[in-house]
C-alpha cells in the first residue's frame, strides 16, 4: 500500500504539473504510472487467487492526465461458446484434407465485457478519491494500443508434430476483438482428446503496447478446451431475485458448484467480495436447481444498489457421453472449407480525395456454424494499389460463399461520405476503384 501512495503521490504531481496546459487530447498511455485495480477490492481467501474481472488488475493511465483516458488489456483469452437449445456452439472447426492431414481452426476469445469495464473505470474513480484526485480525470477506459502484430506462444504443441508453417494466426487491430487460430497436423485424434480429455493447448497472447515507458511486451495466458469453467465463462447472476429462481446449466457438462460470490461497493467507497459454499452441489447439464437447496446461502440483500456482480465458481465434470456428442457435433461440419476475401485496391483515394476509406465486412459464415450475421474486422485503406485479406469465411459444402459489406470515406474537413446500404457480394476478389465508388457512393456520382 505504501508503493501505491508514493505512485499516487508521484501522480498528483505529475497531473499538476500539466493541469495549467487545460489540455484534453489524449498521448498514449504511459508505462510508468500504473494501477492495480484488485488493491482496491477485499476478497476471502475462497478468491483471492482467482480473477474477478475480465480485463487485467493493471491499468496504465494516458501520459495527458487531463485527457481522463485509462489504458487495459484482458485477463486471458479462450474458446468462445455460444449456449444454445441442445447443444453450444463453439467457435470451432475440422477440415479434412489430403494424406491423412486435417486443419483445426479455433477463435480465440478475449471475452471481454461492457459490466467489467464499468467496474474497472469505478475502482479506478475509488482509487483517484482515495488519494485526493479529481474524479471526473477518469472519463473513459479504452483497451491498449499495440505497436505492433501480437504473437502466440504454445507451451505444448510441440508433441503433435506441429511445426511453425503449419501454424496460421489471424490478429485483429484491436485486443478486444478475437484470434483465429489454424493447426494443420496428422494427428488430429490426439488433439481431439487434448482438447476434450486432458490439459487442452495453453500458452501465452504476447502483445507489444505502444505508449510512453510501456513494457516491451505484455504476455497474457491463454487456454483451449472444450469442457473448461474458461470457455463456458464465468456464471453471472441477475442483482436481484436471483435467490428465488431457479438457476439453468446451459453447459453440456455437468458442473460441481463450489462458491457463490457477491462483489459490493460500500459506503466508503471499498469494494468487498463475500463469498458462500455452493457444498460442491452437482447440477446435469440442461438441469435447474434452486438457491433454496442450499440452506447456508442468504435470501436477499440489503442495499442492493451498491451490488457490481453476482457470480458462482464452479468445476466441469468429466462426462464420456458428453465428449461424444460435442465430437460428432464438431466433426459432422468437418466438411466446411475456409476462404479469405482478397480485397484490390486501385486508386479509390487519388480519385476521391479521401485521407481514408473503410470497409466494414459482416457475414453468416463469418464464424463456423453460425446462425446469424457477425460482424468482420473492418479494413483501413490509406494508400492506393494495395491488396489486403479479409476473413475467412467458413463455407459448407452446400453452401456458395457469401458477404456484406459497406464503403466509408472520410474527407480531409472530417466529413464523412458512405454507402447508404450494405452491399451485398459472392465474389472472394473485391476491387475497389473509381467504378465502385462512384456505384455505391452517391456523392461521387
Amino acid at each position: 500500500m505504501k508503493k501505491l501512495r508514493a505512485v499516487f503521490i508521484i501522480l498528483n504531481i505529475f497531473i499538476g504539473t500539466f493541469s495549467a496546459a487545460q489540455d484534453s487530447e489524449r498521448r498514449g498511455p504511459n508505462g510508468r504510472f500504473f494501477f492495480n485495480i484488485s488493491d482496491k477490492i477485499q476478497v476471502g481467501k475462497e478468491i483471492e487467487n482467482n480473477p474477478i474481472l475480465s480485463i487485467a488488475n493493471t491499468i496504465f493511465p494516458d501520459d495527458n492526465p487531463s485527457s481522463g483516458y485509462f489504458y487495459y488489456y484482458p485477463a486471458e483469452y479462450s474458446l468462445n461458446w455460444q449456449k444454445n437449445s441442445n447443444i453450444g456452439r463453439y467457435d470451432f472447426n475440422i477440415r479434412f484434407g489430403r494424406h491423412n492431414e486435417a486443419t483445426l481452426i479455433a477463435i480465440l476469445s478475449p471475452k471481454l465485457t461492457t459490466a467489467d469495464v464499468q467496474i474497472a473505470k469505478k475502482l479506478l474513480i475509488e482509487i483517484n478519491r482515495a488519494e485526493g484526485v479529481s474524479t471526473s480525470e477518469v472519463k473513459r477506459l479504452t483497451s491498449l494500443p499495440m505497436n505492433k502484430s501480437p504473437e502466440i506462444v504454445f507451451s505444448n504443441l510441440e508433441q503433435f508434430g506441429v511445426n511453425k508453417d503449419n501454424i496460421s494466426i489471424r490478429f485483429p487491430s484491436s485486443l478486444t476483438e478475437p484470434i483465429l487460430i489454424s493447426i494443420t497436423t496428422v494427428r488430429i485424434n490426439d488433439l481431439l482428446n487434448m482438447l476434450l480429455k486432458n490439459n487442452g493447448l495453453y500458452g501465452e497472447v504476447v502483445i507489444y503496447p505502444d505508449g510512453i515507458d510501456m513494457p516491451s511486451n505484455i504476455r497474457i495466458p491463454f487456454l483451449l478446451k472444450i469442457n473448461d469453467p474458461k470457455t463456458y465463462g464465468p456464471l453471472v447472476l441477475p442483482h436481484s431475485n436471483w435467490p428465488q429462481e431457479k438457476w439453468k446449466n446451459n453447459t453440456d457438462y455437468p458442473v460441481e458448484l463450489s462458491q457463490l460470490h457477491v462483489l459490493r461497493q460500500e459506503l466508503n467507497g471499498q469494494f468487498l467480495v463475500n463469498s458462500w459454499s455452493l457444498e460442491n452441489l452437482e447440477v446435469l447439464e440442461r438441469e435447474e436447481f434452486k438457491f433454496s437447496q442450499v440452506e447456508s446461502l442468504p435470501t436477499s440483500f440489503d442495499d442492493s444498489d451498491d451490488i457490481q456482480r453476482i457470480w458462482m465458481d464452479y468445476n466441469v465434470l468429466s462426462c464420456r457421453s458428453c465428449d461424444q456428442k460435442i465430437l460428432s457435433d464438431i466433426t459432422s461440419g468437418s466438411s466446411s472449407n475456409t476462404e479469405d476475401i482478397k480485397i484490390v485496391v486501385i486508386e479509390p483515394i487519388k480519385f476521391s480525395g479521401a485521407v481514408a476509406i473503410i470497409l466494414d465486412f459482416q457475414s453468416f459464415q463469418a464464424k463456423p456454424d453460425n446462425h446469424k450475421i457477425t460482424k468482420m474486422e473492418s479494413l483501413r485503406i490509406t494508400k492506393d494499389y494495395t491488396d489486403f485479406l479479409i476473413g475467412p469465411l467458413f463455407i459448407s459444402e452446400d453452401e456458395t460463399q457469401r458477404f456484406e459489406y459497406r464503403i466509408r470515406a472520410f474527407m480531409p474537413d472530417g466529413t464523412v461520405h458512405e454507402s447508404p446500404q450494405w452491399i451485398t457480394s459472392q465474389k472472394l476478389t473485391l476491387v475497389i476503384n473509381e467504378r465502385l465508388i462512384r456505384k455505391h457512393i452517391p456523392y461521387f456520382r
